[in-house]
C-alpha cells in the first residue's frame, strides 16, 4: 500500500495491518512518527533524511528488495554504499535537485545490479554535459522502463535535445519511456529511440509563463507505429499541488468524469489521433490518455474503430 506521505493514518495501517507492506512517497519532515518508517523485510524501501535501509547484519545481502526510492539530497554517503547490498534490485528512482549529485552514486557500482526500471527526477535545470553523466553512471542497455523528469522553468542551453536524443540512443532495449520537460521538439527527439520499440510513451510539458504550448501530433509517434500500446499527453498545469507521476498515470484511478465524445466539442489533439488510427495504422494501440482523459480504442469485427471513455465500462451501479 502506497501512501502520498507519511503520516497518523500511514502509522495506524502499519502498526494494525503489519502483513501489509506499506509505504509513503514522501516524507513529512514535520511529522515524527513512533515506529520504524521501514522494515527487514520490506521489497520497496526509500532512502530520505529520515528513512535508512534497515540495519544490515554483517552487511548480509538483500535480493528481496527489488525497488528503491532515493531522495538525493538528503542522504548521506553512509546511507548510499549501503545501496550495493540492494543485489536483487530491479526498479530504481532517484530525486535531485542538482544533477551533479549523481557523481555520489558512482562508487556504488550500479552497473553490476540488475536495474531494469530507471526514474530520474530533477529539479534545478540540467546542462547538455550532465545528461552524459547518466550515460556514464548506469548501464542503459538493461533498462527496459526510463523516466527523465525536468521540471526547472530557465530556458534550456542550447542543443539541450541532442543531449536528449543522444541520452535516448543509448536506451536500446527500453519499452516504456516517459520525458516530463518543457515543450521541446519531441518529434525529432524520438526518432533517436529504436524504431517500432515502444510499447508505452509517456510526455508531458512543463510550462513555463502564461502562454500554453500544445503538442505537434503531426508524426510525433511515427517511429513506433508498429509497436506503441499505450500513450499519455499532457499540457496541462499543475493545480492545487497536484502532482504528476510519469508511467504511474497509466495505474491511477481518476475520479474525474470521462465524457463520450462529441463531434466539435473534442478534447485537444482527439481529432488527430482518431485520423491516426483510421489511416490503420497503430494497430497495437489500445488506450490513450490526453490531459487525464482516458480513452480506450475498440475495433470492431465490420472495421469500425471508436474511442470509449475508459469510465464507461464501469457499471454506473457496481
Amino acid at each position: 500500500m502506497v501512501f502520498r506521505v507519511n503520516g497518523l493514518l500511514f502509522d495506524i495501517v502499519k502498526t494494525q495491518y503489519p502483513w501489509i507492506e506499506v509505504i509513503a512517497e514522501d516524507q513529512n519532515g514535520y511529522y515524527h512518527s513512533q515506529y520504524p518508517l521501514q522494515e527487514y523485510h520490506y521489497t520497496q524501501l526509500i532512502l530520505s533524511r529520515r528513512a535508512r535501509i534497515p540495519f544490515l547484519n554483517g552487511c548480509q545481502e538483500m535480493p528481496w528488495v527489488k525497488k528503491l526510492t532515493i531522495y538525493l539530497y538528503f542522504v548521506s554517503e553512509q546511507s548510499l554504499n549501503e545501496i550495493k547490498y540492494l543485489s536483487g534490485l530491479e526498479d530504481l528512482g532517484i530525486d535531485i535537485g542538482d544533477i551533479d549529485l549523481l557523481q555520489e552514486l558512482c562508487k556504488i557500482g550500479l552497473g553490476d545490479i540488475p536495474i531494469k526500471k530507471l526514474r530520474i527526477s530533477v529539479l534545478e535545470l540540467i546542462h547538455v554535459e550532465e545528461l552524459q553523466k547518466i550515460i556514464e553512471i548506469f548501464d542503459l542497455e538493461k533498462i527496459t522502463a526510463f523516466q527523465l523528469h525536468l521540471w526547472d522553468v530557465d530556458t534550456y542551453p542550447e542543443n539541450f535535445s541532442l543531449g536528449i536524443q543522444e541520452l535516448l540512443s543509448a536506451l536500446v532495449n527500453v519499452t516504456s519511456l516517459s520525458i516530463i520537460c518543457q515543450n521541446i521538439d519531441f518529434g525529432k527527439v524520438l526518432e533517436s529511440v529504436k524504431p517500432n520499440s515502444l510499447h508505452t510513451l509517456h510526455l508531458k510539458i512543463v510550462q513555463v509563463g502564461d502562454d500554453i504550448q500544445n503538442f505537434q501530433l503531426e508524426n510525433l509517434f511515427n517511429n513506433q507505429e508498429h509497436s506503441l500500446q499505450q500513450f499519455y499527453l499532457s499540457n496541462k498545469k499543475p493545480q492545487g499541488g497536484g502532482r504528476f507521476y510519469g508511467l504511474q498515470e497509466f495505474e491511477r484511478i481518476y475520479k474525474k468524469e470521462t465524457k463520450p465524445l462529441i463531434p466539435n466539442q473534442q478534447p485537444v489533439g482527439i481529432f488527430e489521433i482518431r485520423r491516426m488510427i483510421d489511416d490503420g495504422k497503430f494497430q497495437k494501440l489500445n488506450r490513450v490518455l490526453i490531459n487525464e482523459s482516458c480513452y480506450f480504442i475498440k475495433r470492431l469485427s465490420n472495421g469500425m474503430i471508436h474511442l470509449v471513455p475508459c469510465n464507461s465500462l464501469i457499471p454506473d451501479n457496481p
